[in-house]
Parts: C-alpha cells; structure tokens; sequence
C-alpha cells in the first residue's frame, strides 16, 4: 500500500487497493490507512472490498468504509457476483463502485448470463453506483457492455497489466 500511495499519491492518477474482510476487521489497517492519507491527502484512492461468503457482520465494513470516505476514498464491492452476494449489503454500505466480475462479464453472451448482468447494472444505477466489468476481452463484449450502460470497463481488450514503470 505504501508503494501506491508513494507513487500515485500526488497524481491525478487513481488507484485501488484491495481488503478482504479480515483486513477491514483488524485495527491495524484502519490506523496505517489514515496515516497514508494524512500524508498524501490528495491521493485518489478506490478500496475495493472483496466479496465473499465470510463477511459476518455487515457494520464492521460500514464503519470502516465511513470512516475511510472522510479522507476522500472511493468504496467498492470487488469481484460481485463470483461468491454469495447479498443485496441487502447495499442498503448500508456507503458504496461508489460495483466491480462485476469476470465470470459473469464472460457469460454476457448466453441468455441468462445477459439477463443477470442487466439486472445488476440495473439495480447499480437506481443505487446510484457505478458499475465497471471486469474481463472485457474483445470488442464483442465491450458493446454489449457499453449498451447496458456499464460506466467503467477492465481487461486485456484495453491492456495488458504493466509495471508501474510501464504505463
């Protein structure tokens, strides 16, 4: 995290960093993380909850994310839709993104899997939360994407990843 903040920190460039639930449960990543942003306070930082089975208690993250958000960081939801998404997650959670993953984003070719993805953009925009598509491999799925209104878009149709050094 040092190196983002380090590196990106006093750009215009944003970054994400990703937490898992026992990250957000531990004392210790809320304190490292609030000495990052009273260092770099201009850093435009995105933290990406990963979504899993194991987030027990909604108000931990609830807590943590509001208290994140008043150093200016954004709040997602990573990975949406690979583990057992509760919806009602939502209604708290102070939420500026919805990553959809790749497995879905892969099947928006099928019937069902076209269907699931308009519902979940859907239900992001009458939330107010945008959404990016994670695993836009080809033009194909970057229209089909970009027609039901997804706002961001991750993959290899747009690049590799790089070194820090590279991009």
């Amino acid at each position: 995290m040092t190196n983002a903040f380090r590196d990106f920190g006093e750009s215009d460039i944003g970054f994400s960093i990703n937490l898992s639930f026992d990250d957000i449960a531990n004392p210790e990543t809320a304190a490292y993380l609030e000495a990052l942003f009273i260092k770099y306070p201009k850093a435009n930082v995105t933290l990406e909850l990963l979504e899993s089975e194991s987030l027990r208690n909604i108000e931990e993250p609830i807590v943590f994310f509001n208290r994140m958000k008043a150093y200016g960081a954004k709040i997602a939801i990573d990975d949406f839709g690979s583990g057992y998404s509760n919806f009602s997650h939502f209604f708290d959670m102070p939420l500026d993104i919805l990553k959809i993953d790749g497995s879905v984003v892969k099947r928006i070719h099928e019937p069902r899997g076209y269907l699931a993805l308009k519902t979940i953009i859907t239900f992001a925009e009458n939330l107010g939360v945008q959404t990016v598509a994670e695993f836009v491999e080809d033009k194909a799925i970057f229209e089909k994407l970009k027609g039901l209104g997804v706002n961001m878009y991750q993959g290899y149709y747009f690049s590799q990843p790089k070194p820090f050094d590279k991009l």
